[in-house]
């Protein structure tokens, strides 16, 4: 509290630019600290950008070696193709699965049609599957042998990354 530029309370102030062993000590450990942050922070931040994904792992072609225009074109083809006709099926399955969560949640649930929903939620689960199968082998097609060998370990590779992921959320306590 300063009444008139004096301090009532803690009486005259220090000159704060005064060096003495105490004020020196502060300051040094400021700057210590300070310096340490920095560190931490540029070693955090230097870890993103370290975290590239393998060559394996990345969507697209990246693991698939030497790759002719034509096989992009087409690959890229043949991949909106299977957008367009996995969309639809995927808009029936979240119809169908809002149904069921209603179906679950009524006052008096009718079991038989909870498992012909559930049958029906299955029933398109299996066609996308089918048509991802179909859609794999028609890429495969377009490829050499060297080519569908670096394809099919991307393949693996990728569905061990997601057993792995699914794995860590059955198991992650809620």
């Amino acid at each position: 509290m300063f009444l008139y530029g004096q301090n009532i309370i803690f009486g005259p102030m220090e000159n704060s630019n005064q060096i003495t062993p105490v004020n020196f000590a502060k300051r040094q450990k400021l700057a210590l600290t300070f310096l340490s942050l920095l560190f931490f922070l540029f070693i955090s931040f230097s870890g993103f950008c370290l975290d590239q994904k393998p060559d394996s792992l990345k969507k697209g072609f990246a693991g698939i070696p030497n790759l002719t225009e034509p096989q992009k074109v087409k690959i890229k083809e043949l991949r909106n193709n299977l957008r367009k006709e996995i969309l639809p099926i995927r808009n029936q399955m979240g119809e169908k699965k809002a149904r069921l969560n209603t179906l679950e949640t009524s006052p008096k649930p009718e079991m038989e049609i909870i498992n012909s929903t559930i049958e029906e939620i299955q029933n398109l689960k299996t066609k996308i599957l089918k048509i991802r199968a179909f859609h794999v082998q028609e890429v495969r097609k377009l490829l050499t042998e060297e080519q569908r060998i670096a394809f099919d370990l991307k393949k693996q590779k990728v569905q061990k990354k997601l057993k792995r992921k699914a794995g860590k959320k059955r198991f992650k306590k809620h």
